[in-house]
């Protein structure tokens, strides 16, 4: 079985539930109010038609992105199948960056530049959530009844992807101060650039290391300097600047990430979303001293560390019989 004949969806799939329906509302909203929201500054429109047309756009969105969502049969599962079906979603935030690019090379206004550029990280935003939510729904409705088994998982690399988030953030900020104070000393004026942009850019950037340095330290199980210990959450499931902690070992088995093996393929349940892998995809399985190493055809490897495992030698016995015998 190649990964292009992975199973086929249930045939039973209904409408979109109440979420996503509303997330898709929210997508196509944002995309008309970004686009609103460029043309008016690209025309230099008054703050009174920028607010009219904002409140336009984003009425006819939530209600055209929920009426499709609500009405096209198993739309998230469908978009959420595959990689290229949830390509779609990002064509408008590709385009934003684009004419990012292509504004800041022609003569017009940095305020439309600003546009396009706040534009396209918004849409890619909603993109991104939108896109997650469908990944979830496919695995839900590719994964049903109880699987034959479940063991805890740990992403080695969640850790690392926060931090180098928080670090990218970090950057831009400070880049962001550093430019547009350097534009200010020539005579144009981009208070608001050096300012709202650049302070909570370097916020969101110091809380993704701090949660990333958190998720390291509690999975290392080492000691924090003082000065941080009031910034580690005691208990499970606390939320720090939103993002609720789950810790690599805990009473409470609900907070733990799961990877869990079905007929049709493993449902990875993590800190990141729910993914589903079907069998056809993986290639090969191995365990090494310190990870279990699940190879993907095309995409990255699952790893999950061996130190979470009860019995990593059984996980591995069970994760090559159902690989072996699709």
């Amino acid at each position: 079985m190649t990964d292009r004949q992975r199973p086929p969806l249930p045939e039973d799939l209904g409408t979109a539930d109440v979420g996503f329906v509303a997330a898709s509302g929210g997508y196509v909203a944002v995309c008309l109010i970004a686009l609103a929201v460029t043309g008016a500054l690209a025309l230099e429109g008054s703050a009174a038609t920028v607010v009219g047309v904002v409140s336009s756009a984003a009425t006819v969105g939530v209600v055209a992105g929920a009426i499709l969502a609500g009405t096209v049969s198993g739309l998230p599962e469908r978009l959420g199948r595959r990689r290229r079906t949830t390509a779609p979603l990002f064509v408008v935030p590709a385009g934003f960056a684009i004419a990012t690019v292509a504004v800041l090379v022609t003569p017009l206004s940095l305020a439309t530049a600003a546009g396009t550029g706040l534009g396209a990280l918004v849409t890619a935003g909603a993109a991104f959530g939108l896109a997650s939510m469908a990944r979830e729904r496919y695995a839900r409705a590719m994964t049903t009844g109880e699987p034959h088994l479940t063991i805890q998982w740990f992403d080695p690399r969640y850790p690392r992807a926060l931090f180098g988030v928080g670090l990218t953030c970090l950057v831009v900020g400070a880049s962001t101060a550093i430019l547009s104070l350097t534009v200010s000393a020539s005579g144009h004026s981009l208070e608001w650039l050096s300012g709202r942009f650049s302070y909570w850019t370097v916020f969101i950037g110091l809380m993704f290391v701090l949660i990333g340095t958190s998720y390291r330290q509690q999975f290392d199980g080492t000691i924090w300097p003082a000065w941080l210990r009031t910034l580690r959450p005691e208990q499970v499931g606390k939320k720090i600047g939103g993002s609720k902690f789950i810790l690599a070992h805990t009473s409470d088995p609900s907070m733990v990430p799961k990877l869990a093996l079905y007929d049709a393929g493993l449902l990875a349940d993590g800190p990141m979303g729910t993914v589903f892998v079907p069998w056809s995809s993986v290639t090969g399985v191995e365990l090494t001293d310190e990870t279990l190493i699940i190879d993907r055809r095309r995409w990255r490897p699952i790893r999950c560390s061996r130190s979470v495992l009860d019995d990593s030698e059984t996980v591995l016995e069970e994760l090559e019989r159902y690989w072996k015998a699709d």
